[in-house]
């Protein structure tokens, strides 16, 4: 209903009713102004009795229209809303229009949020209009719900996230970017972040902002930006225009990433660039880059020194023009042998010098593949052999003269044919076999080998080439008496002249109690490896004076450092400076008595990030009971951190609202207690003034008492209200002083004395006389009482009789007790155990969020006390609490400030 149709309306209710009845056209005009409402409209008389109501009315509450009629509004009220109804018409009474939001209820019993407007009428009628805010209530919980969701995304980025306008103002900036630059939000909003940039860079930046637009919206740049201490690092960022439905460009978004170690890397990689190229050029081996086609592409100066060339004279142009031509179809073969699969070869080549004496090198062939393992290019690096060559004829020449050593080697030697028939073996290998000469020569080795075995045998020597002459191999062999022993032989392939295999030769040892030794090596280091390198906790050993000697490899990854950087390094280097003495201390007060400890220290990642960690360290003694090693096994806690100060929050801000709550529901009591001293006030402010008109019987003593009498009802209100903003207050770390628990207890039922008066609920007091003080916080004990009293007002709901509560206090040499018991029907046995849990309720859905329990557990284990609940043999339930008694002498706060560290524990 418009704004213009219900002024109309108000017109048409306002005037005073004609003798006759009203004309058609007025008529006709009120049936269209009431009747065309989506919203309820209502007219009562001054008793709150509806005298008539719309169509949307009736549709609101499921009534039809005589069925609201002569039925009182407050029938149509929720229960915990009708005091608000006597306010109400006291205002309206004055002539006062009012506009509210109340919980109505529907045909049925369900409530709804309603927002009423009601307007006292010139004849007395009171008019209502009545909107059903149900639909709005969801959307505005979907609406709170989309936010969080998106603001939790925003908020837990870890790149950077800033948004600001044409003119670089910053209008908003994520927690990442604000850890990032180390300034909070209020330093930078409103700021231009220009400032973050160096001075000389403010142009360009500038210009890279103005060149987006509607065709080019999102670039991408790297900046650089000065830290505090002069640091300089770097960040890549993905600037973005927003525009508005004009096309105009109204904000810009910036998301940022730091890059700083991929720029360091950039650089460290062309210095490394430079180094090889100065090893590479220095190198006295002959070092050379060809294509396919044997073109050479590079040439170092060892190479052009050794052919007597320039370089000029060899790039472009095949390197084959440089060796024999005979020789040239056997280099295309060994070169076009070479593949993704086996690139590399090594290769003797042979040349004749100027002065035409032959030399040999010896080449090792490399070929360099592209992602699709086809070969661009081929490296060769080549020293000369000559001098091996030479010696090698010599050592060929001289064999018959080494056979005699040969002969009385300890070591087994053998030489067979291709077809592995043995042509020798010496006397240890007939010794090592148990087997004579004559029992051997002729015969094929692998009759010495068990048959499974063979075929690996024949591959291992078929792989031995011109290019790769010598293998090693470890071979078992089944002795004669069924034992298995093991060798270890050095293959080595003999060629003719023509380049094929004529022999081949074995030199080997026996290696059984090796092989036994690394059997069991292997299955130790697999349980070591299992347990310390393939760990995801991190372990470190350090030594007295804090250098370190082992880390794994989830240590290496969680700092960020290799192997190298690490060992030989302090311990503590890798805690932050305002931590090293705590974790020090810690770890260097070990004993053999007590050898563990567990430490949480800080660490920064290079980005700035805080991570927490926990390690179990132990200290390692000899016999003498002396340290000579500290080893620890640390986690990862940063997360459960994290997790722990956001539950710790959820919980205050919940507790609060329970408070506040509670609040609500004893505001009664409240009101009772602030206005007598108001009504106090009034009265002596009527004496003195009396006493002052009447200033020749005024005596000066009675005003001054008078005045002090109104200051100290002042201060009684005071003091209330202090109480209850202390008692509201967000921050859970309260004052813990000595306190005295009947006054607690006097004051909550101070608090709550309207509520149990107008429930005709008894309380019954046995509150000792004395008792001992208690160490805390007096408004967390006062929770304590409020909750458990309002506990109790709900156990006695649906009671008609006996409604009574009794609250008793007595000291015992364990602490002091507190019992609040009532009159209602108990707890029944299967939700006796979930009494205590959070958001646990026995109570109707909606009454409350089952937290009073909770919170009261929460507080009693907090101050090292015990709570239990049990029924009573007569019906009811009596919920005990102990809390342990103040030592004595507490006036200089010892005792108060442990319950306050136990409480922070």
């Amino acid at each position: 209903m418009n704004s213009s149709k219900i002024d109309s309306f108000y017109n048409f209710l306002r005037r005073k009713p004609p003798k006759g009845q009203p004309s058609a056209r007025e008529s006709d005009q009120f049936h269209i102004l009431v009747e065309q409402s989506s919203d309820g409209i209502m007219v009562t008389d001054r008793d709150w009795v509806l005298l008539d109501v719309n169509t949307s009315g009736c549709l609101i509450f499921g009534y039809d229209r005589p069925d609201l009629q002569r039925r009182a509004f407050g029938e149509l009220v929720a229960g915990e809303d009708l005091p608000k109804l006597e306010l109400i018409g006291k205002a309206l009474r004055t002539g006062d229009s009012v506009l509210c939001s109340l919980n109505c209820r529907r045909r049925g019993g369900c409530s709804f949020p309603a927002q009423v407007n009601l307007r006292p009428l010139m004849d007395g009628r009171i008019q209502i209009i009545l909107r059903d805010m149900t639909q709005k209530g969801r959307m505005q919980a979907r609406l709170e719900a989309s936010e969080a969701r998106y603001r939790a995304i925003v908020e837990d980025q870890t790149e950077f996230i800033r948004r600001f306008k044409p003119d670089l103002t910053l209008t908003y900036v994520n927690p990442a970017f604000c850890k990032y630059f180390g300034k909070n939000q209020f330093e930078l909003l409103g700021k231009n972040f220009l400032e973050l940039v160096p001075p000389e860079d403010h142009a360009s930046v500038a210009r890279q902002v103005r060149e987006l637009s509607r065709d080019r919206p999102v670039a991408v740049a790297e900046r650089r930006s000065l830290h505090a201490g002069g640091e300089e690092r770097w960040q890549q960022w993905v600037n973005r225009a927003i525009f508005d439905d004009a096309g105009e460009i109204i904000e810009y978004q910036s998301v940022g990433r730091d890059i700083t170690e991929q720029k360091r890397i950039e650089r460290r990689l062309k210095e490394s660039e430079v180094r090889y190229r100065a090893i590479v050029e220095d190198q006295t081996e002959c070092i050379r880059r060809f294509k396919p086609d044997l073109t050479l592409t590079y040439v170092n100066p060892a190479f052009c020194k050794y052919f007597g060339k320039t370089e000029g004279e060899l790039l472009g142009k095949s390197f084959l023009a440089l060796f024999p031509e005979e020789d040239h179809a056997h280099i295309r073969r060994q070169i076009e042998g070479l593949s993704a699969k086996h690139p590399v070869a090594e290769a003797e080549r042979r040349l004749r010098g100027p002065g035409g004496a032959e030399r040999w090198q010896l080449w090792v062939n490399r070929a360099i593949c592209d992602d699709a393992g086809n070969i661009v290019e081929y490296q060769s690096v080549g020293r000369d052999i000559t001098e091996q060559k030479v010696i090698e004829r010599r050592l060929t020449e001289s064999e018959a003269r080494y056979r005699a050593i040969v002969e009385d080697q300890t070591e087994f030697i053998r030489r067979f044919k291709p077809d592995l028939t043995l042509t020798y073996v010496n006397p240890a290998f007939c010794r090592y076999f148990g087997r004579r000469e004559r029992e051997l020569l002729g015969k094929s080795f692998l009759a010495l080998i068990p048959d499974e075995d063979h075929d690996l045998v024949r591959a291992q020597i078929r792989a031995l080439c011109i290019s790769q002459p010598v293998g090693v191999a470890e071979r078992r062999t089944i002795m004669q008496n069924g034992e298995e022993r093991w060798q270890h032989w050095v293959n080595r392939a003999i060629f003719g002249e023509d380049g094929e295999i004529v022999e081949y030769q074995s030199v080997g040892r026996d290696m059984t109690a090796y092989k036994r030794m690394e059997e069991q090596l292997k299955k130790s280091e697999s349980r070591y490896r299992a347990i310390v390198e393939d760990q995801t906790d991190l372990i470190r050993r350090f030594t007295p004076d804090g250098t370190l000697t082992f880390v794994n490899s989830a240590f290496c990854r969680f700092y960020q450092k290799d192997f190298a950087e690490i060992l030989g390094s302090n311990f503590e280097s890798l805690i932050p400076p305002q931590d090293r003495e705590r974790i020090a201390n810690q770890i260097y007060s070990l004993t053999p008595e007590t050898p563990t400890c567990i430490t949480e220290p800080r660490y920064y990642k290079p980005d700035g990030t805080l991570s927490w960690l926990q390690y179990v360290n132990r200290g390692i003694y000899n016999s003498k009971g002396e340290v000579i090693e500290y080893q620890s096994v640390g986690r990862d806690i940063t997360a459960q951190k994290e997790a722990e100060t956001k539950v710790q929050e959820a919980r205050e801000a919940i507790e609060r609202a329970t408070r506040v709550t509670t609040l609500a529901v004893i505001g009664g009591g409240i009101a009772h207690e602030i206005n007598q001293p108001l009504n106090a006030v009034k009265i002596l402010v009527g004496t003195l003034s009396y006493l002052i008109k009447n200033g020749k019987d005024a005596v000066p003593d009675s005003i001054t008492q008078g005045l002090t009498d109104i200051g100290e009802q002042i201060d009684r209100i005071d003091a209330i209200v202090n109480h209850l903003r202390l008692f509201l207050r967000k921050s859970q770390n309260f004052e813990y002083i000595p306190c005295n628990l009947n006054e607690i207890v006097e004051t909550a039922l101070a608090l709550v004395a309207n509520q149990l008066f107008s429930k005709r609920i008894r309380v019954k007091k046995l509150l000792a006389p004395t008792l001992p003080p208690i160490c805390g916080s007096s408004v967390r004990f006062e929770e304590i009482v409020l909750n458990l009293i309002m506990n109790a007002v709900d156990a006695l709901e649906g009671i008609d009789k006996r409604r009574k509560i009794t609250i008793q206090t007595w000291a015992e040499e364990d602490g002091v007790h507190l019992v609040v018991s009532d009159t209602g029907r108990g707890v029944a046995p299967e939700v006796a155990d979930k009494i205590f849990e959070p958001f646990f309720s026995t109570k109707k859905q909606g009454g409350n969020m089952g937290l009073g329990l909770s919170i009261v557990h929460s507080i009693v284990v907090a101050s090292n006390g015990t709570i239990r609940i049990e029924n009573l043999p007569g019906g009811g339930t009596a919920v005990s609490v102990r809390l342990p008694a103040a030592r004595d002498g507490t006036e200089d706060g010892a005792c108060c400030r442990e319950a306050a560290q136990l409480a922070r524990q």
